[in-house]
């Protein structure tokens, strides 16, 4: 049902040329409505109009609609996650990796900070009826798309630089996403659950394909086999060598054990290899 006007504080008329202020200012009323209660349904006509100090019918001069405001209120919330996520960025140096992890723990860190905006971006909470609103399909999917392209160019450079062996960085991020956000959502409505202290960063390795930070804790691909002679391959085990300080295992060809049962062929003493019969 529509909001009736009610009567507020008497507004001095902008003067010409400053009707876009009195936009800003809606905007404003709404998100701190939105910041207040964490809820979308607070965000009302009537809500806005009163918070800033006009009748309801002087909104619909800048907005559609209530779910107009929402999109406005929606679309700031993406500009400043974009700027937060830019300044991690920019801030984390030139190391690829680095960066990449800066703009997760930004994201992470915005959900924490901004938890009624959140929810409205992201958790379901603001979907408005794209049949019976002023807001469009294309309205919708252009809302966070610097911020995903973003993330997506931080793990293609890391891809470029080989810390990570993503093959589709642009899908992969999509995935990086998915998982933050789920990570950010479970954190916020969780009231006790020992999380791992490190659940983000096994989450960003994992749905980032980063490569091991320590280079020597990163498998080698098994060489090129070399013809029928070639009986033996040195492949690196970031296992054994973190458990027992080896460099290396050997992997022995299976026609090369002996059968079941058969007796050990004695040892040379000088060369310990099998004495040739």
């Amino acid at each position: 049902m529509p909001d009736e006007p009610t009567s507020t504080t008497t507004r001095t008329r902008n003067r010409r040329g400053e009707g876009a202020r009195l936009r800003d200012e809606i905007v404003a009323g709404a998100v701190a409505l939105l910041d207040e209660t964490g809820d979308e349904t607070s965000v009302t006509l009537r809500a806005v109009a009163r918070r800033v100090g006009i009748t309801a019918p002087s909104i619909y001069r800048h907005f559609a609609d209530q779910p107009a405001i929402m999109l406005a209120v929606v679309q700031e919330a993406f500009a400043e996650l974009h700027a937060e996520l830019h300044r991690a960025h920019d801030a984390a140096g030139e190391d690829p990796r680095a960066r990449l992890v800066a703009v997760c723990t930004a994201y992470l860190e915005y959900a924490r900070k901004r938890p009624g905006r959140y929810r409205t971006m992201f958790g379901g909470l603001w979907m408005p009826d794209l049949t019976a609103s002023s807001v469009t399909e294309a309205d919708m999917h252009a809302l966070g798309q610097d911020t995903l392209e973003l993330l997506s160019t931080a793990l293609r450079r890391c891809v470029d630089a080989g810390l990570a062996t993503s093959t589709d960085p642009s899908a992969d991020a999509v995935a990086l996403w998915v998982g933050l956000h789920g990570l950010a959502h479970q954190q916020s409505v969780t009231v006790a659950f020992p999380w791992p202290p490190d659940i983000a960063a096994r989450l960003i390795d994992a749905l980032a394909h980063l490569q091991p930070a320590d280079p020597a804790n990163r498998p080698m691909r098994a060489p090129a086999t070399r013809g029928a002679g070639h009986r033996r391959h040195r492949w690196r085990c970031p296992g054994m060598i973190d458990a027992c300080g080896w460099q290396a295992a050997t992997v022995r060809p299976l026609s090369r054990w002996p059968a079941p049962g058969a007796p050990r062929a004695p040892r040379s003493a000088e060369r310990g290899r099998p004495t040739p019969a």
